[in-house]
């Protein structure tokens, strides 16, 4: 197959493996920053590993990490990441490519990275951050139904400058489970399963694989039991940092690699020009129309709309 280009989380990606999960670059002579490629050889676990762990080891160029029946990746330095699928599930292969992949490549270049989506918010980004399950997909999609633009699904890739804390596009296609596509009542763009088996699909949202936004807010999403009415909490700086640096995507990287000042600056960064607010609502879609009227209602108060 010939290599398709890409842009995610700020980087030129060509790869040798189509990326159904990702919105393929059409135009653009710009050089690959990133190169996914078939290994001519199984990689080989690393001689003298600088650090190890389940299923992952690395030395000062290279990191080894086996999905065991996907495939072997070996991370270069360099920009290059090798495959030797173990699988001919290539779809399954790319999403590994464009998730736990990505973001290893992203820690391993200093990047501060965050498991978030993001929307646009009057021309800044609003991050919704969460733990796995807390509808952080949904909520970006359930925006984007009420006009709103998606910037990222899963990765938030975020730039410290001079000008602040800028979050870059994942370049991703939503990931939404079945349930959520049927309550959301989307019909157009919905392409195929994540993973093999998994009732979870890719869904078109129209994103712009070059847009990057200014910070304006962190929402985390927390899930309350019974049928209580969504709220918007603002959280106190303390709690506030805590949240931002505990939503690093693959968070045993950041001690792993040594980074924690890192994501301790990026969480300054952030609270110097965005607030912090957990989201707390129940478990229920008949809901979502509710708390989407809740955060219209919020940034209007502010002045962000």
């Amino acid at each position: 197959m010939k290599a398709k280009r890409y842009r995610s989380a700020g980087l030129v990606i060509e790869s040798e493996f189509e990326l159904p999960g990702l919105v393929e670059e059409i135009t653009g002579l710009e050089h690959p920053q990133l190169s996914f490629v078939h290994a001519s050889r199984k990689p080989s676990y690393p001689r003298t590993p600088k650090m190890t762990g389940l299923n992952w080891a690395c030395d000062e160029t290279t990191f080894h990490f086996v999905v065991p029946d996907v495939a072997v990746f070996e991370i270069s330095a360099d920009g290059t990441v090798s495959v030797w699928p173990q699988s001919e599930a290539h779809d399954d292969v790319a999403a590994y490519l464009i998730g736990s992949v990505l973001g290893i490549v992203l820690h391993m270049r200093k990047v501060v990275t965050l498991h978030a989506s993001a929307v646009d918010i009057g021309g800044r980004a609003v991050l919704f951050c969460g733990e796995s399950g807390a509808g952080k997909s949904t909520m970006a999609a359930a925006l984007q139904r009420h006009g709103f633009k998606v910037l990222c699904d899963d990765i938030c890739a975020v730039e410290l400058t001079t000008d602040g804390a800028i979050a870059h596009s994942d370049g991703r296609k939503l990931k939404l489970w079945q349930q959520s596509i049927k309550m959301l009542e989307i019909t157009n763009g919905v392409t195929q399963p994540v993973l093999r088996g998994l009732d979870k699909y890719y869904v078109e949202s129209g994103l712009n694989t070059k847009a990057s936004a200014s910070i304006l807010e962190v929402v985390e999403l927390t899930r309350v039991p019974g049928p209580a009415m969504p709220r918007i909490v603002a959280l106190p700086s303390s709690e506030a940092a805590a949240v931002v640096r505990s939503q690093a995507y693959r968070p045993f990287l950041v001690q792993e690699l040594g980074d924690e000042a890192l994501y301790f600056e990026a969480a300054v960064s952030i609270l110097r020009q965005a607030k912090v607010y957990r989201l707390e609502r129940a478990y229920d879609f008949d809901q979502i129309n509710t708390t989407i009227a809740l955060l219209q209602e919020h940034w209007l108060s502010s002045n962000q709309l």
